[in-house]
């Protein structure tokens, strides 16, 4: 009953963004192995936590702030969303299913919620108690969830200006990508250490919001996903691309004159009996002449064609407003609009 309640959070949330994934669903073998690789990083980030909050805790006290600060934002939240984004990078970056923006998404929750899976089982096994199992599959596990959700946000955004050659940009985006998550990390927990009633609300509150801001997000997202390649479609074998190269770029194929049989097949349409023959018999039809003067002799022609040369006047039209193109998405805006209704990017 107690692993049940501890796995059960991460299937549903898992289930949720692969159903928000519209356009092209992931492999299934892709994204178990991304799960199964986040769950393990609980292993180097813990080892990475213990070595450096026990000399820590010796040297300024467990109960100071400045403790809670470095060991929240730099030691714990640091080591955790740094082994994902790296599970993440090594592992999606230059994988062919990786054509969309909201891939990203996919896989970030994935494997963070592999991560949360595993400390979620062994948190409630240790305490044994159904309490820490409902509360930490309310809070624990979504947490992690929309810490994803951010990550995703911003490596997707890098991979996208990495494939448009804008790398400055996309280099600004990956670091985002591990920056953010780290923050939202770290003041969640950094809230519930400090344990205090005014540390209590504002968590409260924190957590509303931030779950507002990341199912939205994840809806925009899901609605305005954009291809990361032009037409969407990354070939993975070379038969597949040239299915769709154009007839005059493959390079498995002759040129045109020198395909077998080529002029004598030119010959043959040229040599058909009766050819020319049935050419003269189309030109001596009877009445033919007369049939082209009669045509060349209607009342009004002449009249009916300079009619129709005649120029025809419009009145002048009111110009237009022009909108605002959306640079991420190639969206078109209204002209006073500030963040693009496609994909929630500041336009200006």
């Amino acid at each position: 009953m107690l692993f049940f309640l501890a796995v059960i959070p991460a299937v549903i949330l898992i289930a949720y963004i692969v159903h928000k994934d519209k356009v092209e669903k992931e492999p299934f073998t892709l994204l178990l192995g991304l799960f199964i690789l986040g769950a393990l990083t609980i292993l180097p980030a813990g080892i990475a936590e213990y070595v450096t909050m026990e000399p820590l805790a010796k040297e300024m006290g467990e109960d100071s702030i400045g403790y809670a600060i470095i060991t929240n934002f730099f030691i714990v939240a640091f080591a955790e969303e740094s082994m994902k984004y790296l599970v993440l990078r090594l592992r999606t970056w230059k994988h062919p299913a990786f054509n969309y923006t909201f891939d990203a998404e996919v896989y970030a929750v994935v494997v963070s919620l592999g991560f949360a899976t595993l400390e979620n089982i062994l948190y409630v096994m240790e305490e044994n108690t159904v309490k820490i199992a409902v509360l930490r599959g309310v809070l624990a596990v979504p947490g992690h969830a929309i810490d994803a959700v951010f990550m995703g946000y911003f490596y997707g955004r890098a991979k996208l200006y990495h494939s448009r050659g804008e790398v400055g940009a996309g280099t600004r985006d990956s670091w985002l990508a591990l920056l953010v998550p780290m923050f939202t990390h770290g003041f969640y927990d950094f809230c519930l250490t400090i344990g205090t009633d005014t540390a209590m609300i504002v968590f409260m509150v924190y957590e509303v919001i931030i779950t507002s801001v990341a199912i939205r997000k994840i809806h925009t997202l899901s609605k305005g996903d954009t291809p990361i390649y032009q037409g969407g479609v990354v070939y993975q074998q070379p038969e597949q691309a040239a299915q769709y190269t154009p007839y005059d770029q493959r390079t498995d194929l002759p040129p045109y004159n020198q395909q077998p049989d080529f002029g004598q097949q030119y010959q043959q349409y040229n040599q058909q009996p009766g050819y020319g023959q049935q050419y003269q018999q189309y030109g001596q039809q009877p009445g033919y002449g007369q049939q082209y003067q009669q045509y060349n002799q209607q009342p009004g022609y002449g009249q009916q064609y300079q009619q129709y040369s005649q120029p025809r006047q419009t009145p002048p039209q009111p110009a237009q407003p022009q909108g605002i193109y959306c640079t991420f998405c190639g969206m078109m805006n209204q002209p006073r609009a500030k963040f693009c209704s496609q994909c929630g990017e500041k336009l200006y």
